[in-house]
């Protein structure tokens, strides 16, 4: 009784873990982002958050997505990039959250 009881957790986790590697990160964005990426805006800005802070490592796991890094505090990173750079941005496991940032995106342009 004991081996079935384990057998159907084990089966319950692994069933579990899989369909949350399937769904889609967008869970891991504010609603005005997923807006933002849904519609496909050419470029956007925002910022997001790591589980721990973020080292040269992580930095260039964020870049290599084509992610723009503009700066970064601790866990926290603001950004820039196309709705389908952000995409693949939401789907690491490292990534916790994801905000659409307008203050950043005037910010940035002032800069340039």
């Amino acid at each position: 009784m004991q081996n079935r009881i384990k057998i159907l957790f084990f089966l319950l986790s692994l069933f579990m873990a899989c369909h949350r590697n399937t769904l889609p990160g967008t869970p891991k964005m504010n609603a005005k982002l997923r807006q933002q990426v849904q519609e496909q805006t050419e470029v956007i800005y925002f910022t997001g958050e790591c589980r721990s802070d973020i080292t040269l490592q992580i930095r260039q796991r964020i870049e290599n997505t084509g992610i723009q890094i503009k700066n970064v505090k601790g866990n926290i990173f603001s950004a820039k990039g196309a709705a389908g750079q952000i995409q693949q941005l939401s789907k690491l496991d490292f990534i916790v959250r994801l905000q659409a940032s307008p203050v950043y995106q005037y910010k940035y342009e002032e800069q340039m």
